[in-house]
């Protein structure tokens, strides 16, 4: 999954002219990986994509995948970059529409009475770039997406792309404790590649959670790729992107194709 001397090339300019966040290669890989998938997407619905999530000022993932995005919805909590968005936006010259709301996402999902509800019937892209744990001091991350998937069924959106990131918090460990770990058989020693028990069994309980939100609400599951990294701060980051189906083969498919990759200072591997 190693990056070409061209794809680098690009990401090294985005980093030049990055505004607020800095990126890593771990992340550019991820958004590298992630628009094959997004392309894919596209050429199945024969149509330009809706965009959903949390681009903050430097609009690096619609930046990357801006030739199959027709329109943007960015979410932004904080006021100050909130009001700049617009402006850096159109300086960047990309045939996309964008909508920006400043709210917290969560809140923004969660929400029945949110205008934005209208415009779900639209989201193709759901980007959840967490930048905490998914078990934050308001919500449940889980069933925040839950939430999401049943918003998608109500607007009978057969297929979309959800991706959605993460810490692992080992003080939130207890709250992942499930036996559905059971039903996912990763096939893969975590240990193996640096991972506590601890951070072992919340990834193999993350994963079956999510797995069995999308089945329970309707959704079936064509592919789920994790990627795993550990940060500077020694934290691993979580990484899921799932490609979501609600057809008449959504029944029978609870996940299709589960893939595993661990980054291992040069680029990621795939480890199951």
């Amino acid at each position: 999954m190693a990056l070409t001397t061209r794809q680098k090339t690009l990401y090294s300019a985005l980093r030049r002219n990055s505004l607020k966040f800095v990126t890593t290669d771990a992340k550019d890989e991820i958004r590298e990986f992630m628009k094959g998938k997004i392309c894919d997407l596209e050429k199945r619905k024969g149509k330009k994509l809706h965009y959903f999530g949390l681009p903050s000022l430097d609009f690096l993932d619609v930046r990357c995948w801006y030739e199959s995005i027709d329109c943007v919805t960015s979410v932004e909590i904080e006021k100050s970059i909130y009001l700049q968005q617009s402006e850096v936006f159109a300086s960047l010259n990309i045939d996309a529409s964008l909508t920006t709301i400043c709210a917290d996402v969560d809140d923004v999902i969660t929400d029945l009475e949110s205008c934005v509800v209208n415009m779900q019937n639209h989201m193709d892209i759901v980007f959840l770039d967490y930048y905490d744990d998914l078990l934050s001091s308001q919500y449940n991350r889980i069933e925040v997406i839950k939430i999401l998937l049943e918003k998608q069924l109500a607007y009978r959106n057969q297929k979309f792309l959800l991706s959605f990131s993460h810490h692992l918090n080992d003080e939130n460990s207890n709250f992942y404790n499930t036996s559905l770990k059971d039903d996912i058989n990763l096939e893969t020693d975590f240990d193996k590649y640096g991972c506590s028990q601890i951070e072992d069994m919340m990834i193999r309980n993350i994963v079956a959670l999510t797995v069995d939100t999308c089945i329970k609400t309707g959704y079936g599951l064509s592919s789920y790729d994790l990627h795993l990294y550990r940060q500077n701060d020694g934290r691993i980051r979580t990484h899921h992107t799932l490609e979501m189906i609600n057809d008449e083969t959504a029944l029978s498919c609870r996940v299709c194709e589960l893939n595993i990759y661990m980054f291992d200072s040069l680029h990621f591997k795939k480890i199951n």
